[in-house]
Parts: structure tokens; sequence; C-alpha cells
């Protein structure tokens, strides 16, 4: 392994431990919001033809907004709320937005996995992760 890269893992770890969230709910509340701008970031790369990165993104969101809230509209990218994408998420998964964020009604058109547990969640992951590699 070379010096650079054992530099940059030092320098990750450094600042993790600057300020550490208070409990896991600010933990996940954190990852979620970047979450949401590693969607904002996949969709500008994505386009219309590669869309796993962004499906990917969006169990994990889905999954930590399970167990904590949806993130507020405000801490999400504008394109994002903009687009649709912030609020037909938030809407699929049966999460409750703010008012001013509802999506018409009939937005959601996403049929639920056929497997939500969590050994079948990683299936669908670890399927879309080799998808993707195969490109």
């Amino acid at each position: 392994m070379s010096d650079a890269v054992s530099d940059w893992w030092a320098q990750a770890v450094a600042l993790a431990g600057q300020d550490p969230p208070g409990d896991l709910a600010t933990a996940v509340a954190e990852e979620l919001i970047a979450l949401w701008s590693d969607l904002a970031q996949a969709v500008l790369r994505a386009g219309e033809a590669g869309l796993t990165e962004c499906q990917g993104l969006v169990v994990r969101i889905v999954m930590l907004s399970r167990l904590t809230a949806a993130t507020p509209p405000a801490w999400v990218p504008d394109l994002l709320v903009r687009s649709g994408i912030y609020a037909g998420v938030v809407t699929c998964a049966g999460l409750t937005l703010a008012p001013s964020a509802q999506p018409e009604a009939g937005s959601c058109s996403a049929q639920p996995m056929a497997d939500s547990s969590s050994a079948g969640r990683t299936a669908a992951l670890s399927a879309m992760s080799l998808s993707n590699q195969a490109r």
C-alpha cells in the first residue's frame, strides 16, 4: 500500500473523530443527507442510460429513512426536490413529508420487492452492484 493511500485513510479517520455524532439517530440523519447528495450526483452522471447506481442509493436511503424519518427537503439537493425525485421516493417508501413537499396523488408506480427481508435487500443490492460492474 502506498504512503499516499495510508495518508488519505489517516486523514479521513482523523476527520471522523473530530466531531462524532452524539447518537445513532443523529449519525443516520447525517448519513441520509450525504446519501441524498450522492443521489443527486449520480442522477447528473447517469442521464437516462445508467440508473443502477441511483437505484442502489435509493434502496439505502429508504432503508435508513424507515429506521428514522424522511430527511427534510431543506437538506436535500434542490435538483432532487425540484424534479420530484425526492417526493416520489419518500411517497413510494410510505414516509411522511412536510405538507409543502407532497407530490401529486398516484405518482408512485414502483412495485415492492418480493423479499423485503434484510437478506432479500442485501441480495438485491448485490445483484445491482454486480449488474453495475458488468457495464
